[in-house]
């Protein structure tokens, strides 16, 4: 990312923005945990206790599929961020080739930034060895767009935990290497250990 911002793109200061960054990733990671507790069977018939109210239980279901959720709008946000678009028909990647639009919307070239390429997608996948291809992980940002943000009558291919949380894993490792090469770090990520998978669990 050492290519400098084009002349007309409005250049801002990162610092004002890692806040929003870090509680974003932290969401994502979030999503992770949840897919590795799904993986682990009887959330049904798991529930945690309420802090501060007697006798009141908080279904663990619940906390996945909240997890799982937010994690999966906020990948394709940061994903979009950093530059990358999906294809839903032909379930591929594809780098956004268009200057940033004005508007609200932030994207990494405003802090002098590149974009990524699907190449980096690939990369990531074969160091993780994961059987899960990008055509899988596109499917994550399908189900964002047409399972969570809209209410939709059309039945989407099943985005499996796995699936999700090797997109959740890709997607804060290139969301920390895009901004370390600003010259920024991202806050630590809680301290609980979760192991990217290798297999698909369907």
């Amino acid at each position: 990312m050492d290519k400098p911002p084009d002349a007309d793109v409005e250049t801002l200061n990162i610092e004002r923005y890692l806040v929003n960054l870090n509680y974003r990733r932290q969401l994502i990671w979030a999503g992770q945990l949840a897919c590795e507790i799904l993986k682990g069977g009887n959330v049904d018939k798991t529930s945690l206790p309420i802090p501060g109210i007697s006798g009141a239980n908080f279904p663990l279901r619940i906390f996945t599929n909240l997890a799982f959720e937010a994690s999966c709008i906020n990948c394709r946000a940061m994903f979009e961020f950093l530059g990358l678009k999906h294809n839903s028909n032909d379930l591929v990647f594809y780098t956004r080739e268009t200057k940033p639009a004005v508007g609200d919307d932030i994207q990494i070239e405003h802090f002098g930034g590149t974009p990524i390429t699907p190449e980096d997608i690939e990369r990531e996948i074969r160091e993780m060895g994961t059987s899960v291809t990008s055509k899988k992980i596109v499917l994550a940002f399908v189900a964002a767009n047409k399972s969570v943000a809209h209410f939709t009558k059309t039945n989407y291919p099943h985005l499996d935990v796995t699936t999700m949380s090797v997109t959740c894993h890709i997607t804060n490792k290139l969301l920390a290497d895009a901004v370390r090469k600003l010259g920024k770090e991202l806050s630590p990520l809680p301290n609980t250990a979760i192991t990217p998978p290798n297999t698909v669990v369907q």
